[in-house]
C-alpha cells in the first residue's frame, strides 16, 4: 500500500496479486484499488498472458494507470510522482 496526501486529500493505492503456477502455466494478474480521503475512486487491473512471465512492477504500472483513467492529467502525473517516490525510498 503506498499512502500520501496530493492537493491536501489522503490518497492510498492498494495492490493484489494473483500468480498462477503450473507445469507450462505461468500467469497471473494485478489488481489496484484508488482511495481518496477512505472513499473508494477506482480500480485498474492487469493481466499477463500465458505466454509471458508475470512481472510484479509491470503489472503494477498497467493497474495504476487504468485506475486513473477519469481522473485529470495533473492529478494523474502527481499520483505517479507519489508511487515512484515510494517505490525508490522517498516517501
Amino acid at each position: 500500500m503506498i499512502k500520501t496526501e496530493i492537493d491536501k486529500k489522503e490518497v492510498e493505492i492498494k495492490f493484489r496479486y494473483k500468480v498462477h503456477n503450473g507445469i507450462s502455466l505461468r500467469t497471473g494478474f494485478t489488481i489496484c484499488k484508488l482511495y481518496l480521503n477512505g472513499k473508494y475512486m477506482g480500480f485498474g487491473w492487469a493481466s499477463c498472458s500465458d505466454k509471458d512471465q508475470f512481472n510484479k512492477n509491470t503489472g503494477r504500472k498497467v493497474a495504476l494507470s487504468r485506475a486513473l483513467r477519469s481522473f485529470d492529467r495533473e492529478f494523474r502525473e502527481k499520483v505517479w510522482r507519489a508511487y515512484f517516490n515510494a517505490r525508490h525510498g522517498k516517501y
